[in-house]
């Protein structure tokens, strides 16, 4: 048996693996992993390590996260079925919450000790932000699925609008802050607000979703399964494509469905008609999403089956059927190894209405309504739906403590609400913040920290260094004195900004946008190669609601795919005048460094030049044709024809019938219209006016980029003057240690007891991003 010890860092994003205590070798295949996160390639690591030591067998010692710990568990138990067996261990380690505490802590006893680096609004404001960085979990469904009414679940009342059919017509966003008294804001398609509800209740949002003049309602309120001190969650309800009534809509879901995009996404399905054609565009591009990134790509996206409560053991099978079949239908969009969450999102909410309620005759109300469901859901074993989703070890004991404590009170209702599926959505989710989002914004926090206690650090170190040459405090004086001079003089400042203005700022956006159209432009060519070149109408009427959709999907991409190029370019700009300004300080640095007193006014305001950043924010009448067809035709015509006199007199009979008919028969050509819809025409019809609009948004984005540049370098301008102004400040102060001896003296005692405290808050910091 080998002893293998992991020890994973979520926060500098390192492992280390040893194996009866030696690395592996260089050219090990472990190796390209260590600077990876340990969900990328924890699946692989029992194989690694059977391949690599060719033995089967390892005793393994963990030094991480629990969660990180489950994942390499979730591992071990895959590889036992390849007779691969590990005997695994956890050392304790501090977890999360524990972290955001001390640094907090810290933070505030920082802010107390004389560093005007770690004391501006604009490092408090960037540690907050740090801190509240948004989770968004985006809830998307096809109709009738009962994604408001899970959303109302996940709240605990009854808030979104929910009735059959197509309901959700604006995004509304809903913001946990921990407040049982929900707000809202109300927004135009052009973000203006239009209104502000300091209480918000059910009529009022089923008003806000009809209101035709509302794009967008952000909420505030008590999500109750996390904390806003865990992390600053929104669950976004967005309108499906069919009921959108504003275009920008789309865009929220293609955000998410971005490769890039840290979002959630909480796929609701009816499990009354799992196979929906409408769907399937839509689960193939979370299949090209779930694609890249390793487990934590797969983790991000939740498949929910909902309204199971509907089903009977007589008649359906949970276990053997639905699932089986629902799994199966998404491997054949795509999706490997789904997660799957099987739930009753209607008697969650009818029992969470119930337990916080304390109307009396409305308790008794969603008593009687709910009692009966309660029962079912208690008695009929496979609607124990907490029991199929495949959680990590601690979520599942959590639910299992709940649902044994609601036995032993006999509270039925509380049974039921775990048996419908609803906590292990919430503990996932959870455990999602916990796993991803937490140790990133702990170590965001951190950094945030490190730069300022560094640009104190450089500054007081030299400092320190000024202040002890007491013996060239003359030509000290003279030289910052000089510095001093530079980093004021009008005419050196000028001609900086001349500099940067005529800087010729490299951008490759508008190749990058002509091949994001080029991508769009044969995408939507090459739908109508598979309908025939003449159509009935009918037909085409269908090909082109197929078409519409996938227009508005290409549009919204494309409209992603853009904002991110935009943004790529904005701050590829932004770092080359950085960049600039960073190479100018260099150059006044150098100027003024000399006998072994190096001066580096960069490391001096490195906290400020960090913080500097920019971002970014009818076709069937019409395609009627006709053609003209040529073809020759038998006919025939009845001629009436009058007897001769002669013939009359020798035959009487005919006395009576002087006329009778025949029949004639001849060729003739003839032409008929025939009409149907043409193809090219009907692909012309649709396909111009999106090439028009892409061609609008090309220049409109290169108009913007090129704007933009210009104020990016307006904004710099603003930023280096006060960075200047810094540097100024500090450049006095450093002269000010060499007026006199007791000047000198004076500043090197404080130089030397602030170096120490930083000392000391450093290796507190350092400690924090350890296991």
């Amino acid at each position: 048996m080998l002893d293998v010890v992991i020890k994973y860092n979520p926060y500098k994003v390192i492992s280390k693996i040893t194996v009866n205590g030696e690395e592996p070798k260089q050219n090990s295949k472990l190796t390209q992993f260590m600077n990876q996160r340990l969900q990328l390639w924890v699946d692989q690591v029992p194989s690694l390590l059977a391949e690599e030591y060719n033995d089967d067998d390892f005793d393994l010692t963990f030094f991480g996260t629990e969660l990180d710990y489950q994942d390499l568990l979730s591992a071990i138990k895959v590889a036992e079925k390849s007779d691969i067996h590990f005997k695994a261990k956890k050392m304790p380690a501090k977890e999360f919450g524990d972290k955001e505490k001390d640094i907090r802590k810290l933070f505030e006893r920082v802010r107390k000790l004389p560093f005007e680096e770690l004391q501006s609004p604009a490092v408090a404001n960037a540690f907050e932000l740090a801190f509240n960085e948004l989770l968004e979990v985006n809830v998307v469904a096809t109709m009738s699925a009962g994604k408001s009414t899970l959303i109302n679940a996940l709240l605990g009342r009854k808030l979104m609008p929910s009735k059959q059919g197509a309901c959700t017509a604006t995004i509304t966003k809903i913001q946990d802050d921990d407040d049982n008294t929900f707000k809202a804001t109300a927004f135009d398609s052009n973000k203006t607000e239009i209104e502000h509800y300091s209480v918000l209740d059910y009529k009022t949002m089923v008003a806000l979703n009809k209101n035709p003049d509302v794009s967008e309602v952000q909420v505030k309120g008590n999500i109750p399964f996390v904390t806003s001190e865990e992390v600053s969650l929104v669950l976004i309800d967005t309108p499906g494509p069919d009921n959108a009534r504003d275009k920008k809509h789309g865009l929220v879901t293609a955000k998410a469905l971005d490769q890039s995009s840290k979002m959630l996404v909480l796929y609701v399905m009816n499990g009354g008609k799992l196979h929906d054609n409408a769907q399937d565009a839509f689960l193939k591009k979370i299949a090209k999403s779930m694609s890249v990134g390793g487990k934590q790509s797969r983790e991000r996206f939740l498949f929910v089956i909902n309204k199971l409560d509907a089903y009977d053991e007589e008649d359906d099978d949970i276990a053997e059927e639905t699932i089986p079949d629902t799994i199966k239908y998404l491997e054949d969009m795509g999706i490997e190894n789904p997660n799957i969450f099987p739930a009753a999102a209607e008697p969650a909410l009818l029992i969470r209405r119930y337990l916080n309620t304390h109307d009396e005759e409305e308790k008794e109300k969603l008593r009687a309504k709910i009692e009966p469901i309660a029962k079912k859901m208690i008695d009929q074993k496979q609607l124990h739906l907490e029991k199929y989703p495949h959680l990590v070890r601690s979520c599942q004991l959590q639910i299992d403590d709940e649902l044994a404590t609601a036995i032993e009170n006999n509270d039925i209702f509380r049974q039921a609400l775990v048996h419908s599926g609803i906590r292990g959505i919430e503990e996932t989710i959870r455990m999602y913040v916990t796993k991803y989002c937490r140790p990133a914004k702990i170590t965001n926090v951190v950094n945030t920290f490190i730069h300022g206690l560094d640009s104190a650090e450089a500054y007081e170190t030299t400092k320190k260094e000024i202040a002890s040459r007491q013996n060239e405090q003359k030509e000290l004086e003279a030289r910052i004195e000089k510095l001093t001079q530079k980093l004021t003089s009008k005419s050196e400042n000028e001609a900086f900004k001349k500099k940067v203005s005529m800087l010729e700022i490299t951008s490759k956006l508008a190749g990058d946008v002509d091949s994001l159209i080029s991508e769009v432009e044969a995408s939507l060519t090459d739908f109508f190669f598979q309908c025939s070149g003449e159509m009935e109408e009918d037909e085409a009427v269908e090909y082109i609601k197929k078409f519409i959709a996938l227009a508005t999907t290409k549009q919204n991409e494309f409209q992603v795919s853009v904002n991110n190029l935009l943004n790529e370019d904005i701050q590829s700009k932004a770092q080359q005048i950085l960049n600039e300004y960073i190479k100018r300080l260099a150059v006044l640095s150098e100027e003024f460094s000399a006998d072994g007193l190096p001066i580096d006014l960069a490391s001096f305001v490195q906290g400020k030049l960090v913080s500097i950043d920019i971002n970014a924010e009818s076709a069937t009448d019409a395609s009627i044709d006709s053609r003209i067809e040529k073809h020759t035709e038998v006919r025939s015509k009845t001629v009436t024809h009058k007897r001769e006199f002669l013939e009359r007199v020798f035959n009487p009979s005919y006395w009576f019938h002087p006329y009778y008919e025949t029949t004639e028969y001849y060729n003739v050509e003839v032409e008929t219209e025939i009409k149907f819809v043409s193809r090219e025409k009907l692909s012309n019809q649709l396909i111009a006016p999106i090439r028009t609009t892409l061609k609008k948004e090309r220049s409109r984005i290169l108009d913007f980029a090129k704007k933009e540049t210009q104020n990016i370098k307006e904004y710099f301008y603003k930023q280096f003057d006060e960075v200047d102004a810094i540097l100024i400040q500090k450049a006095n102060e450093l002269r000010e240690a060499t007026t006199s001896k007791e000047a000198a003296e004076e500043a090197l005692n404080n130089a030397n007891m602030l170096l120490k405290q930083l000392e000391e808050v450093k290796a507190e910091l350092a400690s924090i991003l350890e296991i």
